[in-house]
C-alpha cells in the first residue's frame, strides 16, 4: 500500500465529508476516524490472498482462562543485531495476516500508542472490545514469532541419526 496515495485518499475524504462533522468528539479524532476507514477500506480493495480466522491460530484456552500451552520466550533473540533485518521482516508479515479488526486496534495501541479509550473511540467501539482485540492480536503475534524464533533455535537435522 502506497503511504502517499492513502494520504490523498484522506485528505479527499475529510474535504468530502467535513460537512458531516457533528463536533460529539474533537476534530483530530473525527479526522483520525477517516484516516483509519479510508486505509482499511484501500487495504481491503488491494489486500492479496485470503484471511486465515484469528480462532484457528490462537492458542487453546484452559477453564480459567490461562493458555494450555506455554509460548516459548524469544524476545533477547529478537533484538540480536544480526537478527533484525530478518527479524523485521517476520514481524510485519505476521502483523500484515491480522485480520482487519484485530490489526487496526493493535496499530493504534501498540504502534501509534493511543489509550485503551482513545482508541475505543476513534474505532466507536467499547472499550472491553478494544481489550480483547488487542489481546487476541497479541497472542496471534507472539504465537506466530514464537514459531519463527523456535524454528531458528532447533538444530540442524544432518541425517545421521
Amino acid at each position: 500500500m502506497d503511504a502517499e496515495e492513502v494520504v490523498q485518499d484522506v485528505f479527499l475524504s475529510v474535504f468530502k465529508k467535513i460537512d458531516r462533522f457533528r463536533g460529539d468528539s474533537s476534530l483530530s479524532t473525527w479526522i483520525h476516524r477517516v484516516a483509519v476507514n479510508t486505509a482499511l477500506m484501500r487495504r481491503r480493495r488491494h489486500k492479496p490472498g485470503v484471511d486465515v480466522p484469528l480462532d484457528d491460530v490462537l492458542p487453546a484456552f484452559e477453564e480459567n482462562g490461562h493458555i494450555a500451552a506455554d509460548v516459548a520466550d524469544w524476545s533477547r533473540e529478537a533484538t540480536d543485531p544480526a537478527l533484525q533485518e530478518e527479524a523485521s521482516a517476520i514481524i510485519a508479515a505476521a502483523v500484515d495476516h491480522l485480520d482487519d479488526k484485530y490489526l487496526t486496534v493493535f496499530m493504534l495501541r501498540d504502534v501509534e500508542g493511543f489509550s485503551t479509550a482513545e482508541t475505543a473511540s476513534i474505532l466507536e467501539l467499547g472499550i472491553s472490545a478494544v481489550k480483547s482485540r488487542l489481546h487476541r492480536a497479541r497472542l496471534y503475534l507472539r504465537k506466530e514469532l514464537a514459531e519463527y524464533f523456535d524454528r531458528r533455535n532447533r538444530p540442524e537435522e544432518d541425517g545421521n541419526v
